[in-house]
């Protein structure tokens, strides 16, 4: 596996972590053809309400994906004093130009990369996801479509104004400020990439209309998507494990989601 830390500017103050498989060398002729030639990837950003990266929501999801079969990448975006808007914007654009420019080096799939976030690591995923044609690319000089996810994976995703966010923290300044561009679900079009959505019914921070919501407006756009609504589990489970729900109560089927969503992914990808 070649992993290693890749800056995305040259302040070094964001960077994607790799999980790519190596490329097999095969020395007997029976077994080879089941090694897929191109695959594909995705990129990982974690929540953390732009205040930090969650350690939660990182490296223990890139397992069951690489382990899928899929090349996998942590973004960690600039939060905190350094995630003054359009940075982690800006990060999340770079993160899906530089695996494009590298896919033939990595063996990956260009048109076969996903992005995929928790929280507000979501809520970034989806202004990608349904902005990156609205000037971030010309801001970056990226050519059209270089930083366009080929999916989405929108996990308890913020996607349009929470009025209980705390007005002292860094999601909530942001969503005060900049309203417009945070509330990514009424920027859904035609150009959205296919989504896989789930939530908990009980998510009293980030509440489970966010995922209906950007659902109806895939619906309303003809954008495929895939939601899943549980009906038990608090925000913030990650996995839904031991590890990565950490004191949450984690309850039965939520964790269904990671192979939900792979087996949804393979089947976009016709992998």
């Amino acid at each position: 596996m070649l992993h290693q830390k890749i800056y995305l500017s040259t302040e070094k103050n964001a960077y994607l972590l790799t999980y790519i498989h190596e490329h097999y060398r095969q020395d007997w002729e029976d077994v080879g053809e089941w090694l897929p030639q191109k695959r594909p990837a995705i990129i990982i950003l974690p929540g953390g309400g732009y205040s930090y990266c969650s350690e939660r929501e990182g490296e223990p999801v890139a397992y069951p994906f690489l382990s899928a079969g899929y090349d996998v990448f942590i973004l960690f975006y600039r939060t905190g004093e350094k995630s003054a808007w359009p940075a982690p914007l800006e990060d999340a654009a770079r993160a899906i130009w530089t695996v494009r420019q590298h896919a033939e080096e990595w063996g990956i799939d260009p048109t076969k990369i996903a992005m995929g976030g928790f929280s507000a690591g979501g809520n970034l995923s989806s202004i990608l996801g349904t902005q990156w044609h609205r000037g971030i690319e010309e801001q970056l000089s990226i050519p059209h479509g270089g930083s366009r996810p080929d999916a989405l994976v929108l996990a308890y995703a913020l996607v349009e104004t929470n009025e209980h966010a705390p007005s002292n923290t860094k999601v909530g300044v942001l969503l005060r400020n900049r309203p417009d561009e945070m509330n990514s679900a009424c920027h859904v079009d035609a150009h959205t990439p296919p989504s896989f959505i789930w939530h908990t019914l009980n998510d009293e921070k980030v509440p489970a209309k966010n995922a209906l919501l950007f659902a109806e407006k895939c619906l309303e756009h003809h954008v495929p998507f895939e939601l899943h609504v549980f009906e038990q589990g608090q925000h913030g489970l990650s996995l839904n494990t031991d590890l990565t729900a950490y004191k949450l109560e984690h309850p039965v089927n939520v964790d269904l989601w990671v192979t939900c969503c792979i087996n949804w992914l393979d089947q976009l990808f016709d992998f």
